[in-house]
């Protein structure tokens, strides 16, 4: 395992498990955390070179897609707040393209570029929890 990453909130974990989305959800609440949320520039960052460091390409974080009844769809965090101000998706249409949940692509990885990518929630590859300090 990696030696932890950290800021002032928070710890990060980079799991080399190769999970689906929901599993990688699950160990992260299993190892008392939740997908890691890169809410601001700099731990986006942090999150990007750990990766790379690592030797990765990409990762589970903890943003996804919620359908709403008129078709469109918000991003909530894995602690459900919703995703405003910071973002870094790959596309700058991405957050607003018509990517539709349904089509299954309603999850979200970082690259190891810093930039977020729509991913289908069956894949499987590694992830980063993040714990509370």
């Amino acid at each position: 395992i990696l030696g932890l990453k950290e800021t002032e909130e928070s710890y990060y974990l980079l799991v080399k498990e190769s999970k689906r989305f929901t599993e990688a959800s699950m160990n992260c609440k299993w190892r008392g955390g939740t997908l890691a949320m890169p809410k601001t520039s700099n731990t986006n960052q942090l999150m990007a070179d750990y990766v790379t460091q690592a030797g990765l390409t990409r990762v589970y974080i903890g943003l996804q897609a919620q359908s709403k009844d008129n078709g469109t769809s918000n991003y909530v965090y894995a602690d459900s707040s919703h995703l405003q101000g910071f973002a870094a998706w790959s596309q700058a249409g991405e957050l607003n393209s018509g990517v539709s949940p349904t089509t299954n692509s309603s999850c979200v990885e970082l690259l190891s570029t810093g930039a977020w990518s729509h991913v289908e929630c069956e894949a499987t590859m590694f992830f980063i929890c993040e714990f509370p300090k």
